[in-house]
Protein backbone atom coordinates (compact mmCIF):
# COMPACT_ATOMS: atom_id res chain seq x y z
CA UNK A 1 0.00 0.00 0.00
CA UNK A 2 1.39 3.38 -0.98
CA UNK A 3 1.95 6.28 1.36
CA UNK A 4 2.08 10.03 0.80
CA UNK A 5 5.43 11.80 0.90
CA UNK A 6 5.21 15.50 1.69
CA UNK A 7 8.11 17.77 0.79
CA UNK A 8 7.95 21.35 2.06
CA UNK A 9 10.38 24.11 1.12
CA UNK A 10 10.66 27.02 3.53
CA UNK A 11 12.61 30.25 3.31
CA UNK A 12 15.25 31.30 5.84
CA UNK A 13 12.52 32.82 8.06
CA UNK A 14 10.53 29.59 8.08
CA UNK A 15 7.77 30.80 5.73
CA UNK A 16 6.41 28.08 3.46
CA UNK A 17 7.37 28.58 -0.19
CA UNK A 18 6.27 25.35 -1.87
CA UNK A 19 4.88 21.94 -1.01
CA UNK A 20 4.57 18.77 -3.02
CA UNK A 21 2.58 15.66 -2.16
CA UNK A 22 3.60 12.41 -3.83
CA UNK A 23 2.52 8.82 -3.60
CA UNK A 24 5.46 6.70 -2.61
CA UNK A 25 6.23 3.26 -1.24
CA UNK A 26 6.76 4.31 2.35
CA UNK A 27 10.32 2.94 2.39
CA UNK A 28 13.40 4.92 3.41
CA UNK A 29 15.22 4.06 0.18
CA UNK A 30 12.61 5.68 -2.04
CA UNK A 31 12.60 8.78 0.18
CA UNK A 32 16.36 9.06 -0.22
CA UNK A 33 15.93 8.73 -4.00
CA UNK A 34 13.53 11.70 -3.94
CA UNK A 35 15.96 13.77 -1.89
CA UNK A 36 18.83 12.89 -4.25
CA UNK A 37 16.66 13.98 -7.17
CA UNK A 38 16.01 17.33 -5.46
CA UNK A 39 19.69 17.80 -4.63
CA UNK A 40 20.81 17.01 -8.18
CA UNK A 41 18.21 19.38 -9.60
CA UNK A 42 19.39 22.15 -7.24
CA UNK A 43 22.96 21.64 -8.48
CA UNK A 44 21.81 22.11 -12.08
CA UNK A 45 19.60 25.16 -11.37
CA UNK A 46 22.41 27.40 -10.18
CA UNK A 47 21.88 30.68 -8.41
CA UNK A 48 18.73 31.41 -6.41
CA UNK A 49 16.52 34.12 -7.84
CA UNK A 50 13.23 34.99 -6.18
CA UNK A 51 12.74 32.33 -3.48
CA UNK A 52 9.16 31.29 -4.22
CA UNK A 53 9.80 31.02 -7.96
CA UNK A 54 12.95 28.99 -7.26
CA UNK A 55 11.13 26.62 -4.91
CA UNK A 56 8.33 26.00 -7.38
CA UNK A 57 10.77 25.55 -10.28
CA UNK A 58 12.82 23.11 -8.21
CA UNK A 59 9.86 20.87 -7.46
CA UNK A 60 8.56 21.03 -11.02
CA UNK A 61 11.95 20.20 -12.55
CA UNK A 62 12.74 17.42 -10.08
CA UNK A 63 9.33 15.80 -10.30
CA UNK A 64 8.01 16.30 -13.82
CA UNK A 65 4.37 15.73 -12.99
CA UNK A 66 4.24 18.50 -10.38
CA UNK A 67 1.55 21.12 -10.97
CA UNK A 68 0.51 24.27 -9.19
CA UNK A 69 -2.78 24.73 -7.43
CA UNK A 70 -5.00 27.35 -9.05
CA UNK A 71 -4.30 29.80 -6.20
CA UNK A 72 -0.53 29.31 -6.41
CA UNK A 73 -0.51 29.72 -10.19
CA UNK A 74 -2.55 32.90 -9.92
CA UNK A 75 -0.26 34.41 -7.26
CA UNK A 76 2.80 33.69 -9.42
CA UNK A 77 1.13 34.87 -12.62
CA UNK A 78 1.47 31.45 -14.25
CA UNK A 79 -1.16 29.88 -16.46
CA UNK A 80 -1.24 26.12 -15.80
CA UNK A 81 -1.97 23.77 -18.69
CA UNK A 82 -4.44 21.21 -17.40
CA UNK A 83 -5.14 17.96 -19.23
Amino acid sequence: MGQRLVIKIQDSKGDLLATTYMHWTGYTGSTLDCMKKLHNTMDKMGEIREEKEYAVSLLRKAFGGAALTDDAAKSLGIKEKRI
